[in-house]
């Protein structure tokens, strides 16, 4: 007589499965986005984490910091880094943009730690792309047409939101690979500060409209693919819709509050320690949460046992 397997057993041989292809297309954007000059794993993974649980920090780098090496090099130092004619209170990016004028010794320091993204990287972030544009076309034709209540992948239309990273990594392919404070700080003492000049009204005018570009990318694309999913026949199919709003929630929140920290002025790459260890904490979060997804999406049940009998609407599905 046979048994039927407890809810360990179906997990461990799930777990034993093969992964998704587009669970693994999706690795090589979130390693992009999460790329960080700085030495060691452990403060590499911290990055990643942070950018996969507050989007606007990722974004931010790639969307509102000029594409050269001045820029994409400054970008990882300290306030006490710059100056100009007037004290620099905050790091000047996004909404305190200030124009760079390094020396000549700086620009060779930038040089050794820039360097173009290989082939391999490139094509690399095309797989994301195929996945996450493939995946949303799926998910819009599925709203339209009447089709049976098969899985699709949703993972990655959640991250929709980084295809402006795809697109920077495969059209420019420039990198930051080397510690830039490390670096710099083998310089003279009296050729370490990067001197900066105001901007002309109009060149503000464009780093804000960007930083407003970054905050509607990070806060308010994300939530496409709960409509998405909430509309996708049968309405609600298995409450997916309520488990993507759970770390796009988190997405807009974060970004929300790293909006604010922007606006007010900030000092240091990672800023406040405390306001650090939360974005980080949430990343790993929505990981569990991505990688729960995957699990979800072989057995339809199990969104019944975890979001209740509301879930239960297969009756709604074709035959």
């Amino acid at each position: 007589m046979s048994s039927t397997p407890s809810a360990s057993e179906v997990l461990l041989s799930k777990l034993q499965s093969q992964v998704p292809q587009y669970v693994l297309g999706c690795l090589p954007v979130i390693a992009v986005i999460g790329e960080i000059p700085t030495t060691g794993l452990w403060s590499k993974l911290q990055w990643i984490f942070r950018c996969l649980g507050c989007p606007f920090t990722g974004l931010f780098y790639i969307c509102c910091v000029q594409n050269d090496q001045t820029a994409m090099c400054s970008y990882y130092l300290n306030t006490e880094y710059f100056a100009g004619a007037d004290k620099i209170p905050f790091r000047p990016f996004g909404q305190h943009a200030m124009r760079l004028n390094p020396t000549n010794s700086q620009l060779r320091c930038f040089s050794e730690c820039f360097s173009e993204a290989s082939v391999l990287e490139r094509l690399s972030s095309l797989v994301s792309a195929y996945y996450i544009l493939v995946g949303m076309a799926i998910g819009i034709y599925k709203i339209f047409a009447k089709l049976e209540c098969t899985d699709w992948p949703y993972v990655p239309i959640t991250l929709l939101w980084t295809i402006p990273v795809i697109y920077k990594r495969v059209v420019y392919g420039r990198l930051v690979f080397k510690d830039v404070t490390l670096e710099i700080n083998k310089l003279p003492e009296d050729e370490r500060i990067i001197q900066v000049v105001h901007l002309s009204s109009y060149e503000r005018i464009q780093k804000r409209v960007l930083v407003a570009i970054t905050a509607f990318l990070s806060m308010v694309v994300p939530w496409s693919a709960v409509f998405r999913a909430y509309y996708t026949p049968p309405k609600g199919f298995f409450c997916r819709s309520k488990f993507l709003s759970c770390f796009c929630t988190i997405w807009t929140f974060n970004s929300f509050l790293a909006l604010i920290l922007h606006l007010r002025g900030e000092v240091s790459l990672k800023g406040d320690r405390i306001v650090h260890v939360w974005f980080c904490f949430y990343g790993v979060v929505v990981a569990m949460f991505l990688l729960s997804f995957c699990l979800l999406s072989y057995e339809r049940y199990w969104w019944v046992k975890i979001f209740g009998r509301d879930c239960n609407n297969s009756d709604w599905c074709l035959n």
